[in-house]
This record gives C-alpha cells, structure tokens and sequence, in this order.
C-alpha cells in the first residue's frame, strides 16, 4: 500500500518528504485510528484512507511546522475514523465518559494555564533553541505530551515511568522549559 501512496505524488522531492512522514508518523496514526475505532482490523485501512486524503492536500501540508503536521495528521484520522463509525453505527459501540480514556489530570493540562499562555507567545525559533537545551527527558516528555497528545498513561507506558510521577515531571519540564524560553528571549 505504501508504493501506491507514494506513486500518487508527481515529485521525487514530494516522494522523499512523504516518505519521512509515513515512517515517522505511521505508529501515532494507528494509535489515532484504534482509539476511536476501538477494532484493530480497521485501522490499518482507516490510516491508509487518510494518508490518500494527505496527499491530496500535500502542497498545503508541506507548508505547515512539524508540530502542525502531526496534528493535521491527527485530526485527518480521527475524521476518517469518525465517518467511517456514522457509516457502520450498527457496529458503532457508544463509550461513555465514565468507560473512556478522559481524566481529570488530562483536563486539567488542558486547562488555562498561565505557562501556557506565555508559552504560545514565544516564538517557534526560540522555542525551538530553549527545547535542545532541555535534558533528553524533558523533551521527549514535552514532545510525547504535547506534540503527540500523549495521555499520562500512554506517557508512562512509553517511557517505562511509573504513572504516579508523570505529572511532576511535566510540570518540572513545562517550568525548565518556559524559563529556557525566558533565556532565549533575554538574548
């Protein structure tokens, strides 16, 4: 499938970025497709019907930041994965809020935040400096987390970290980070 997604791009430029894309991004897609869906013999078609709708938006992709392309992908397979749900809702199965992955610690990241405020002010390029000067650990909590959408479980299964000490990590990671920001910004 992945020869077929790739001769549907006229560049061999466009090719090689694709490519990089689908390797890098293919797991987090899956992962995407089997949280919505809930059936591991979907998903694989799910991810292949959004890459299609990928490439046929790849010049408008191709513009977009890293951290933009992974939620461009995201959402893409999440849509697909929605449609496809409302076409078959006999095999639909409804989750409620109490059966599903949401918790109170997810909210509360996603809450306002005054880090977070002063963070979307900084600049990519300085931020983009202060997150090398992050520890490798902090990085990729920040990276899992908020370029990924990682839930802290996901967190902690990924990273081989007990749950109970995810949340303080990121929170000294987010506290690092926005003061390597602050550095950046001083120079």
């Amino acid at each position: 499938m992945f020869l077929f997604l790739v001769s549907m791009l006229e560049e061999d430029r466009d090719r090689e970025i694709f490519e990089k894309i689908y390797i890098k991004y293919l797991t987090i897609m899956r992962n995407e497709a089997l949280a919505c869906t809930k059936k591991e013999s979907i998903t694989e078609d799910l991810v292949q019907e959004s890459f299609i709708k990928v490439i046929n938006n790849f010049e408008l992709f191709k513009t977009l930041l890293p951290p933009q392309q992974v939620t461009y992908l995201r959402r893409t397979v999440h849509s697909v994965s929605i449609d496809y749900l409302r076409a078959n809702k006999a095999e639909m199965e409804l989750v409620s809020l109490d059966d599903s992955n949401i918790n109170e610690q997810d909210v509360d990241d996603y809450a306002y935040d005054p880090l977070d405020l002063y963070m979307k002010n900084a600049t990519y390029e300085k931020l983009g400096n202060a997150m090398l000067r992050l520890s490798p650990q902090e990085r990729l909590l920040i990276q899992y987390r908020y370029f990924h959408n990682l839930s802290e479980q996901q967190l902690a299964d990924t990273l081989r970290i007990n749950k109970r000490n995810i949340s303080s990590y990121i929170s000294r990671a987010k506290k690092r980070l926005a003061q390597l920001v602050e550095e950046e910004e001083q120079k």
